[in-house]
């Protein structure tokens, strides 16, 4: 009797975890959600023209193709050049917003990869609102 209580509890405890579990449904509409506010607080807060330091050198090599110092950020050049080439805004503006823009994908794609790997939404959020903010 004792032992067949002890598998009953057991029994219990994991539907009720199995109520906790969300689908990937959840996990990507709320990953989705976490992207998008931090896509915002990001445009909010962007750099309308040029920053300090290194980023005017590599803004003018995003417009003109070039190479930067190594290691050369091959990947983030051609992504900002076709953020360059928009019809509106500095084009200092539009290069910042490539990496606001790529930055948020990043906090989406770990929120998503956190929320599938422990099967929690809420999870999920709260490891893309920490690399977020």
């Amino acid at each position: 009797s004792s032992r067949r209580a002890q598998c009953q509890c057991v029994l219990v405890s994991q539907i009720q975890m199995s109520r906790l579990k969300d689908d990937p449904a959840n996990i990507l509409l709320l990953s989705s959600a976490i992207g998008a506010i931090s896509l915002a607080a990001y445009v909010r807060t962007l750099c309308p023209s040029v920053p300090s330091g290194d980023a005017g050198e590599l803004l003018q090599l995003a417009v003109e193709l070039g190479v930067a110092h190594p290691p050369g950020y091959p990947t983030w050049t051609l992504i900002a050049h076709a953020f360059s080439r928009l019809p509106w805004g500095e084009v200092g503006w539009r290069v910042n917003l490539s990496s606001a823009v790529l930055n948020s994908a990043a906090v989406m794609m770990l929120s998503a990869a956190v929320g599938q790997w422990l099967r929690s939404s809420w999870a999920g959020v709260a490891a893309g609102g920490g690399f977020a903010f």
